[in-house]
C-alpha cells in the first residue's frame, strides 16, 4: 500500500498522461464503424435486457408514427433504422428491409435477427395480421417504454449496493494493510 501511495505520488503525471491517451485512444476507436459496432455489442452483452427494450421502443415507435402517417413501409424501416443507436441491432434491420421487399412482412424478418424481445415480435405479427399494423407498434413502443422504466429503476436500485460494497471492500484492504503492519512490529527482535 505504501509503495503504490510513493509511486503515485512520484509518477502522477504519467498516471494522468496514461489515462489521458487511453481515452483518446478509445473515443478515436469507438468513432471508427468496426470500433463501435465492437463497442455496441460489448454493451448488448453486458446489458443486454435494458439495450434491446430501448431500442425496440425507440423503434416501434418511429416506425408505428412512420406508417401512421402515411410514409410507405420500406421508407419508414430505413427512417426507424436510423433512430436506433446500436449499430449491432441497427444492422439486423437490413434484412428486415429484404424481407418486406419480398413480401414476407416484417415480423418474420423481425424474429430472425433473434434482437427483439418476443412479445413484441407476437404483437406486431398480431398488427400485421389485422392490418393494424401502425396501432400494434405504438402499443408496443408504450409497452417497453414502461417496461425499460421498472428495468432501468431495478438497475439503480442493484447499483447502489454494489457500490456500497465495492467501497467497504477498498477500505477492508486499507485497514487491513494497516493492521498487518502493526502487528509485523511484535515481531521485530529488540
Amino acid at each position: 500500500l505504501l509503495t503504490f501511495s510513493n509511486g503515485l505520488k512520484a509518477y502522477w503525471w504519467i498516471v494522468a498522461l496514461g489515462t489521458f491517451t487511453g481515452w483518446l485512444a478509445f473515443r478515436n476507436y469507438i468513432r471508427s464503424d468496426t470500433g463501435r459496432y465492437q463497442w455496441d455489442s460489448f454493451k448488448l452483452m453486458l446489458m443486454g435486457d435494458i439495450i434491446k427494450k430501448l431500442e425496440t421502443a425507440r423503434f416501434c415507435r418511429t416506425l408505428g408514427t412512420l406508417l401512421k402517417s402515411g410514409v410507405p413501409l420500406l421508407q419508414a424501416l430505413h427512417n426507424a433504422k436510423d433512430v436506433i443507436n446500436n449499430q449491432v441491432i441497427a444492422s439486423s434491420i437490413d434484412a428486415v428491409s429484404s424481407g418486406a421487399k419480398e413480401g414476407r412482412g416484417i415480423a418474420a424478418p423481425l424474429s430472425l435477427t433473434k434482437m427483439f424481445p418476443q412479445l413484441a415480435l407476437s404483437m406486431i405479427k398480431v398488427g400485421e395480421e389485422t392490418g393494424q399494423l401502425d396501432t400494434m407498434l405504438m402499443k408496443v413502443a408504450t409497452t417497453y417504454e414502461r417496461s425499460l422504466n421498472v428495468a432501468i429503476k431495478r438497475f439503480v436500485t442493484l447499483l447502489e449496493p454494489v457500490m456500497i460494497l465495492v467501497m467497504g471492500l477498498i477500505m477492508g484492504f486499507i485497514v487491513i494493510a494497516m493492521l498487518l503492519a502493526i502487528f509485523s512490529i511484535v515481531d521485530l527482535p529488540f
